[in-house]
């Protein structure tokens, strides 16, 4: 498959939001606060946007469609930056265009878990800042914020609903740890996805 190294205007540059009938919509959601952390380290590291540009498909002649880097094309927006750089993919065939999807997919995955008794001892003397690491002291029993469920007065209502958000790839561990709630006759279970 041809590609293009570039910068291009973003203007000219748009969401993937399922315009093209072979790729699927960026499955992807994020908050302003992602937005903003995300402006913020780019602004902070503006060469680091070279070693991760913006993966583009052409979607007419003057428009291209970003399939890899929506979230960096947000912060970007935020920064007031009028480019970007961007490598330019060319599909041709359904091999090229299967291509592109499995990228968009890993581009957008989270592997692996943060060690964080390496993140405490051995870049203990690091200030991280806003890069999206997790909070942590060092204290292996001190409970983090989030982890701790939240209950009310619960006699004062007659369903109750939990929500659970988690890391796809850890989906096998949240049914296994969730097996014995499931089998409760009592309980409903709803699955969704997003």
């Amino acid at each position: 498959m041809r590609k293009e190294n570039k910068v291009l205007r973003l203007s000219q540059v748009v969401l993937n939001e399922g315009q093209l009938d072979w790729l699927p919509r960026n499955p992807r959601t994020w908050t302003q606060q992602d937005i903003d952390r995300t402006a913020a380290s780019i602004e902070e590291d503006p060469d680091f946007l070279e070693d991760r540009p913006l993966l583009v498909v052409p979607l007419d002649k003057v428009t291209f469609l970003t399939f890899a880097g929506n979230l960096r094309h947000e912060g970007c927006i935020t920064n007031g930056r009028e480019t970007a750089p961007c490598v330019i993919y060319y599909p041709e065939t359904d091999e090229d265009r299967q291509t592109v999807i499995r990228r968009a997919m890993k581009d957008n995955g989270s592997f692996g878990q943060w060690d964080t008794d390496v993140l405490g001892s051995d870049w203990k003397d690091v200030q991280f800042g806003d890069w999206g690491i997790p909070d942590f002291d060092g204290n292996e029993n001190e409970e983090q914020p989030g982890e701790k469920m939240e209950t009310k007065d619960l006699k004062a209502y007659k369903k109750h609903h939990i929500l659970l958000s988690y890391d796809i790839t850890r989906h096998a561990e949240v049914v296994e740890a969730l097996s014995a709630v499931m089998d409760l006759k009592f309980v409903e279970i709803e699955t969704a996805a997003n």
